[in-house]
């Protein structure tokens, strides 16, 4: 298959194709027709068949993984299809954790999909336009390293 890039913690099977075969993968040593890729570095297998023919095939997991990230100042929950949410973009990222907190420090909002942003409502209730309060806490996969953001978020009708 085509060569990819993975970041993080990852976990790749790889399958050199037919049984009835030998195998030798590199760099793992292992003889399997099966491996478990889990380094960013390039794997070769040889495969020789019954008759003592050989063919080989490499792939090649990258290490592409700069982090970046861009958290809004403010978004507009009017219903009108723009900036509805609190979402940041975040690329190359894992364990993602985010609350959100009003003026007073109590937390209204939290969650740990990536996917999901505030939309402005607390208890069923759009909050009311002023500034509120975020930390964001996750994990760059190009060195593993903890981050975390603090900052404010204004709420615009």
């Amino acid at each position: 298959g085509a060569d990819t890039v993975l970041c993080g913690n990852f976990k790749l099977l790889l399958d050199a194709g037919d049984q009835g075969v030998q195998y030798l993968w590199s760099p793992t040593n292992e003889i399997t027709r099966t491996i478990i890729a889990d380094k960013q570095v390039k794997y070769k297998v040889v495969v020789t068949n019954a008759d003592g023919c050989s063919n080989s095939d490499e792939y090649t997991i990258g290490n592409d993984c700069i982090s970046s990230y861009h958290i809004p100042s403010a978004f507009t929950p009017n219903k009108d299809g723009l900036n509805e949410t609190f979402k940041p973009k975040l690329v190359n990222f894992e364990n993602y954790s985010s609350q959100i907190f009003n003026r007073w420090g109590e937390k209204i909002f939290e969650t740990n999909n990536p996917n999901e942003g505030w939309d402005g409502y607390y208890n069923g209730k759009l909050r009311e336009q002023g500034q509120y309060f975020y930390i964001i806490n996750l994990i760059t996969t190009e060195n593993m390293e903890p981050r975390q953001f603090k900052g404010a978020v204004s709420l615009l009708r």
